[in-house]
């Protein structure tokens, strides 16, 4: 992982996938070493997995949807910086930036990745004081939902209670990460800074706040842009806690 350092995103990804297809998160041991032969065999059948997998075609291009534009990525994950369209790199690209889209005609300023990592195009700093806000986080799904969460639904058509979204993430300075890109990331209409002095607006997953309408590109990749009417909230926080996580040498001495 030392080595692969600069690939940070896809082992995020790794262990994403390893979570829902080997049951990486699924044990029940109190003691270190049982759990770590439960992630070690966990890991293997991953390897394995991605190693004998098929690599899929290549789709035909289309534009992109919605709700994709506001995330960033294709439902398989793969970027909208990096191509119109979904399907077309095994296992999905993560190591990239924004320099091929400075002007936001394929990836939008206000999309929700792009404003929680905006990869050194934020504009308020250096990318590297940008990298200093980053941190180890996942998202756990929690609830049945009968919807389907990649329809294009109005917000009558989602459920209302008992489904949602529990956070997590390691900080080692929660005023210059986890609160930071919150406050001054996803809850700032002015971030990222664009060329031409427009507001992007707020992240429209994460954002909390008044939500005006926002621009879009009309063709991925090509100049032109048109309006976009305001985006329902998408999160409301129910609470949350800060909790001191002891060190790994402190762990391995029980």
């Amino acid at each position: 992982m030392t080595r692969n350092s600069k690939g940070e995103y896809e082992i995020e990804d790794c262990f994403q996938t390893a979570k829902t297809e080997v049951g990486l998160v699924q044990y029940q041991v109190r003691r270190y070493d049982a759990w770590y032969r439960h992630t070690t065999l966990a890991m293997l059948a991953h390897t394995y997995l991605a190693v004998t997998a098929p690599t899929p075609p290549t789709p035909r291009p289309t534009s992109p949807l919605p709700a994709q534009t506001h995330q960033k990525r294709f439902e398989d994950g793969t970027p909208l910086t990096v191509q119109s369209a979904a399907g077309s790199h095994n296992p999905v690209e993560n190591d990239f930036s924004y320099d091929s889209d400075k002007l936001g005609q394929k990836c939008p300023f206000q999309a929700h990745i792009r404003k929680t990592n905006p990869r050194g195009s934020g504009g308020a700093e250096p990318p590297e004081a940008e990298r200093l806000h980053l941190m180890a986080r996942r998202g756990q799904t929690y609830g049945r939902r009968y919807d389907d969460p990649a329809a294009d639904l109005p917000p009558a058509g989602r459920p209302t209670k008992d489904v949602g979204l529990l956070f997590m993430a390691f900080n080692s300075n929660l005023g210059n990460q986890f609160e930071f890109t919150q406050r001054l990331w996803a809850n700032n209409p002015g971030f990222p800074i664009t060329p031409d002095g427009s507001q992007p607006g707020l992240d429209p997953v994460i954002g909390q706040g008044e939500r005006p309408g926002s621009n879009y590109s009309r063709d991925w990749g090509h100049s032109g842009t048109q309006p976009v009417d305001a985006i329902p909230q998408a999160v409301t926080l129910k609470g949350g806690e800060y909790f001191f996580m002891p060190s790994l040498a402190f762990l391995r001495s029980l």
